[in-house]
């Protein structure tokens, strides 16, 4: 709820994902998140992380600044006790490559 509340004092809008849940329900850790905002207009979610960064970059304008948080330099998404390969910015780059900015 902290993370939640946070997000909404400094962000137009909010994407909540996952990103390492391990052995916890992703939707528990999502529904703990927005119980913290109040403005629920704010919420966009999406469980898959990867489509979760595409939609922040699609928000976009040249005045936009993106926050990609909880992961961090990490190369993995860990899920129960699997590591999966998973970048943030390697996505970032992969999806802005896409679209040629």
């Amino acid at each position: 709820p902290i993370m939640g509340k946070v997000a909404e004092l400094y962000s137009d809008q909010i994407i909540i994902t996952s990103d390492n849940p391990r052995f916890e329900d992703p939707d528990k850790i999502i529904e703990d998140i927005v119980s913290g905002i109040t403005n629920k207009d704010k919420i966009i979610i999406e469980i898959n992380r990867k489509e979760a960064i595409k939609k922040a970059l699609n928000l976009t304008d040249q005045q936009s600044v993106v926050l990609i948080l909880g992961k961090g330099d990490e190369e993995h998404q860990i899920i129960y006790d699997k590591k999966f390969p998973f970048s943030d910015k390697k996505i970032v780059q992969e999806l802005l490559g896409k679209w040629g900015s």
